[in-house]
């Protein structure tokens, strides 16, 4: 998930190894004004959003698996790179498309 309310990178605790841990913690101030101690993490990220190994924070119940906030080398909101985009689903006028493409390259 991309948040730009967010000044760094959080990330699922249990989706962490523990070779990835720094031995850091940050206190990270929450939405709600709630305080949490989160452990600092290096991961490899690979999102529509950001790619890289990248400093997170971790926390135990984060909202989703990761989220991106306005940190360096993060995309915008409005500029995902689309190469990574995949429906869970598809429509049925992405079948009938996709049928249309296939039968015009038998004919080429």
């Amino acid at each position: 998930m991309r948040d730009t309310g967010c000044e760094s990178v959080v990330v699922r605790k249990q989706l962490v190894d523990a070779s990835q841990l720094t031995g850091g913690c940050f206190l990270l101030l929450r939405i709600d004004r709630t305080a949490l101690l989160a452990e600092k993490v290096v991961i490899s990220l690979r999102t529509p959003y950001l790619s890289g190994e990248v400093r997170a924070l971790s926390i135990p119940h984060a909202i989703c698996d990761v989220i991106v906030g306005n940190v360096k080398g993060a995309r915008s909101p409005e500029d995902p790179d689309m190469s990574m985009m995949v429906g869970v689903a598809t429509t049925r006028a992405q079948v009938k498309r996709e049928a249309v493409t296939n039968r015009c390259r038998c004919l080429i």
